[in-house]
């Protein structure tokens, strides 16, 4: 109630038209326009005491709650428990994966230092026998 007050005052201040009506309608503030300036309206705003009895009830109510279903909640702890599963598997997958791959590496590299190894024998051991004989 007193937010739409407040808000009322400032639209007042606005639109000074409906400031006129919009004054006498507060009943826990007054309010008294002081003289105009150059950057626009000032007004004193003026809050009463609180009476510890209202003459009206102002009866607060919290907004209406939405239903509870106990298997709403249940149903969000499933999901989330399979998407940790889920998320376990792709994890256990990827590290698989990796391991594959540097498997495949390491044998590749020992392929090509094996590779290497015979080239350089067979050219080692295919040596012409006539070239060591010119050396004699």
């Amino acid at each position: 109630m007193k937010l739409n007050a407040y808000l009322m005052m400032f639209c007042s201040c606005l639109y000074p038209e409906t400031r006129k009506n919009a004054m006498g309608d507060f009943e826990d503030m007054d309010i008294k326009p002081i003289n105009k300036r150059a950057s626009g309206q000032a007004l004193e705003v003026i809050l009463k005491a609180s009476s510890p009895v209202s003459e009206t009830g102002h009866c607060i109510t919290s907004p209406p709650k939405r239903g509870h279903f106990p298997g709403r909640h249940q149903k969000k702890l499933e999901a989330a428990e399979d998407r940790r599963k889920e998320a376990q598997v792709l994890r256990a997958l990827a590290e698989k994966r990796e391991h594959e791959r540097d498997v495949l590496r390491m044998a590749e590299e020992k392929l090509q230092l094996k590779m290497e190894q015979i080239e350089e024998n067979r050219r080692l051991t295919w040596l012409p026998s006539w070239s060591v004989c010119r050396r004699r």
